[in-house]
């Protein structure tokens, strides 16, 4: 109707304003202006209204919104998208340059293949048109029907990846006029992201002990006991890590991919042959450890176990050999100079501080707070710590890098190398939810008194699938302090899940949630009393902290990430938090999720499918003590989530432009393929259905807010407790996967 065009038209306006004039309230309302430019733009008033204005607003309100607005550029309202990234490219070149590359490196491919998926269609066409053409008259009326069908064929093709390669085009053109303005600037931040894009990556030994670990996990995962047969799926995946014993090793820029020995089923576990192909396991290990685990491991050979136990004792017999050869042949440190010449070249050939060549480069990652970013106020990176640590956790490896900015900080940096990208941009979207999250949180009287607030360490994509990512050397997981205490008893840190599938197991080794209800609640009371202690973690965290005083601190704050940790899990129906995904700093007590990723049901909505919202274990719950988990967990939770849904907050247009490209990455993920487009209207029915539900749940945690003359029924914790009394329920967590631990 006409009165709401008006309406839609004077509340951008207005918005807009309020943006140019300074206001920090019309600033929170910027990703309404985003959302309405997505699905509320048919007209083109929203659009118009952005093109008028935006040039003469502030430049650096847009610092915090670079994804969506890249991600907007394969969507229809990338028209009025562009210009703006133009204005950073001028303005701020390193705000941008990184997402904007890995952009077009990843779209690059796929717009090939649309491009050659036309071209063949327009063979086809072409083709049919000529045959038409010389048909007789008898055949001229199916030969004509034949060539409209391939010429709508055709018109179908060029509209669905239309989207795609103008995105693209757009992107480039952003490149190429941040390139022409910052000729020496683009070529120097080429050459850093060249540099540890591929002199970083993990060597073939440790790649081959990841892929291990992660069939390993593997055999964990599959619900029969070690005295059933190996499945067929997993004997494919193992030939297919044997083939790849055997290939050329590929570039850590090119095409690697990563299979984890903590990740979930779906996206590691299950492609652990697919990942060990395509990254080349194989090349630099020594000839006889290869010939070896072929023939261990081939199922076509002789020595290939008979059952799934059998192949599970000789994966860890694998994993213990290649664990004792990198330990004893492995340095903890690796000298700058000798991984990376050129990089240690690029920063004055000394590879430490004080020496440095380059001054146009800033320190990474600084834009992400969304915050105006002054002359005066640039952290500019002076140089690259000459030792490199060599970072091992949970069988997979890594490298740390030392950023020296000219504030006189070091910035710890993980070289992450084969991080699929749809996984690292869900990171990206779920760190980037937290950080406007944290201004709810400071801008609720009760959460900002209790200092409420989540980690967000700075993340930045250096290829398709490599990242750097802000990490502390005190961060360990929460699963390493199982494993030191497994270690200091003598005692093998699988037995529990081995024992917990035998006693669960039917007679034909069958394991069913279903079938062995009584069966798994017996299992895990037994390894309760007899295998895995409540006080583990508490023994380790006191061992590890030098007083009291510093456990108290650690403990408080510690149980306080962990409740907004577990109200997202909630908010979102994120699961999986096995123990090896929790990392935390044994120094201030943060926490960061590892592969924090949504999962979305057939019909496009949020689903999980554990019998926990998030994890409150009873070696948690021990540490935190009854009074921390009624008196700090739960008001945590209470507080952060009336803090997320208080009156005219911006939380349902954060979630809109969260759900609507993480919807889209899902359904690409599904189609397998990067590019994707939905229709409009189906995205928005999903996104809001999503983010109505979403917002339910966190009202459900937060307190009831009285009206006049009104006493609420329940109590202010009655939402938490519930949760909390599921969380920590022995039927609930009996239920759960072995590999998650539910014991620990």
């Amino acid at each position: 109707p006409p009165h709401m065009l008006h309406a839609l038209e004077y509340t951008v306006y207005c918005t807009l304003q309020g943006i140019k004039l300074g206001s920090a309230t019309a600033r929170n309302m910027l990703p309404r202006v985003l959302q309405l430019l997505s699905f509320d733009n048919e007209s083109g008033i929203v659009g118009a209204q952005l093109d008028r204005h935006a040039p003469e607003m502030p430049v650096w309100v847009w610092f915090l919104w670079i994804p969506q607005l890249l991600a907007s550029l394969q969507r229809l309202e990338a028209a009025h998208v562009k210009p703006i990234l133009q204005q950073l490219a001028v303005a701020y070149p390193q705000s941008i340059y990184y997402n904007l590359r890995v952009y077009l490196l990843t779209m690059r491919d796929t717009v090939h293949r649309a491009m050659a998926e036309i071209a063949k269609q327009k063979q086809a066409a072409a083709a049919a048109a000529a045959a038409a053409a010389a048909a007789p008259p008898e055949a001229a009326a199916e030969a004509q029907a034949a060539a409209a069908a391939a010429q709508t064929q055709l018109m179908a093709v060029e509209s669905a990846r239309q989207l795609d390669i103008s995105g693209f085009e757009m992107g480039s053109d952003v490149m190429q006029l941040l390139r022409q303005k910052h000729p020496q600037l683009g070529m120097t931040l080429e050459q850093m992201l060249y540099e540890i894009g591929n002199r970083f990556s993990p060597r073939a030994e440790e790649r081959l002990l990841s892929v291990v670990s992660a069939l390993l996990h593997r055999c964990y995962k599959i619900p029969y006991a070690n005295q059933a047969e190996v499945p067929q799926l997993l004997k494919v995946e193992l030939a297919g890590v044997c083939k790849a014993c055997f290939q050329p090793e590929s570039s850590a820029s090119g095409g690697m991919t990563s299979t984890r020995s903590g990740g979930s089923s779906s996206s590691s576990s299950s492609s652990a042959a697919a990942a060990a192909s395509q990254r080349g396991v194989g090349s630099l290990v020594q000839r006889e450890v290869r010939e070896a685990f072929v023939r261990d491991m081939n199922p076509e050979g002789q020595n290939f176990p008979a059952t799934l136990g059998e192949l599970a004792e000789q994966l860890k017999a694998w994993r213990g050999r290649l664990q004792a050869e990198l330990e004893d042949k492995m340095p903890t440190h690796l000298r700058l100079g000798e991984e990376s010449r050129g990089l240690a070249e690029l920063f004055g050939g000394a590879g430490g501080p004080g020496g440095g060549a380059v001054d146009q480069i800033e320190m990474p990652g600084q834009y992400l707070a969304g915050l105006e970013v002054s002359v005066e106020g640039l952290v500019m990176l002076e140089a690259i710590g000459a030792k490199v640590a060599v970072v091992r956790r949970h069988s997979a490896s890594y490298r740390r890098l030392m950023m020296y900015g000219s504030d006189g900080h070091v910035r710890h940096m993980l070289v992450q190398t084969g991080q699929n990208w749809m996984q690292g941009t869900t990171d990206e979207r779920i760190i980037q939810l937290m950080r406007l999250l944290n201004r709810l949180l400071d801008a609720h009287p009760q959460s900002r008194n209790r200092c409420l607030a989540y980690h967000t360490p700075v993340v930045v994509p250096v290829w398709p699938l490599v990242r750097l990512l802000e990490e502390e050397p005190s961060y360990c997981s929460y699963g390493e302090a199982y494993e030191v205490n497994c270690m200091r008893y003598g005692r093998e840190h699988d037995m529990p899940i081995i024992h917990f599938k035998k006693l669960c197991a039917a007679p034909n080794g069958a394991m069913t949630k279903e079938m062995s209800a009584a069966n798994r609640l017996a299992a895990y009371t037994e390894i309760c009393d007899k295998i895995v202690s409540d006080s583990v973690f508490s023994q380790f965290m006191f061992k590890t902290l030098p007083g009291n005083s510093h456990l108290w601190v650690f403990k408080k704050q510690f149980c306080m990430q962990m409740a907004l940790s577990g109200l997202l899990c909630h908010m979102l129906m994120v699961g999986g938090r096995h123990p090896s995904k929790i990392l935390f700093a044994k120094d201030t007590g943060r926490v960061f999720q590892q592969d924090f990723m949504p999962m979305y049901s057939e019909r496009g909505q949020l689903d999980r499918n554990e019998s926990v919202p998030f994890r409150l274990t009873r070696n948690l719950s021990t540490f935190f003590t009854p009074f921390g988990v009624e008196g700090v967990f739960v008001v945590a939770i209470m507080n952060a989530a009336q803090a997320i849904v208080a009156k005219n907050t911006f939380t349902p247009h954060v979630l809109s432009l969260f759900f609507r490209d993480d919807i889209v990455a899902w359904a690409a993920r599904r189609a397998g393929k990067q590019g994707i487009n939905m229709k409009p209207d189906m995205l928005k029915l999903l996104v809001s259905s999503n983010v109505r539900k979403t917002v339910e749940r966190v009202r459900g945690a937060a307190p009831e807010v009285p009206v006049e003359d009104h006493v609420p029924v329940k109590p202010a914790v009655c939402g938490v407790s519930e949760l909390v009394e599921a969380a920590m329920s022995d039927k609930n967590l009996c239920r759960m996967d072995a590999t998650w631990h539910p014991w620990f």
